[in-house]
């Protein structure tokens, strides 16, 4: 699901609006509930910061780009689901 909603964030130039939101989602979560949701919003927060160049460029390239990033990330976990 989080592949849909960021390859369309990407398509029509909002990636980096989806960093902010990810980074602020985090911090509310962290003030909220679990640290450990915290950390994993932050995986991607982290992920969608390092690859906002390429996937505004090639959007189609999310799941890719994902399954590339480490094995004990979430971001790479989600995209082997």
């Amino acid at each position: 699901m989080y592949n849909i909603i960021f390859q369309g964030k990407c398509a029509v130039g909002l990636a980096y609006e989806l960093v902010s939101e990810l980074q602020e989602a985090a911090v509310g979560v962290d003030r909220e509930r679990s640290s450990h949701a915290a950390t994993v919003i932050q995986q991607f927060a982290r992920f969608m910061q390092d690859e906002a160049t390429n996937l505004t460029k090639y959007p189609g390239m999310t799941l890719q780009q994902t399954s590339n990033y480490p094995d004990d990330l979430e971001p790479a976990k989600k995209a082997k689901v």
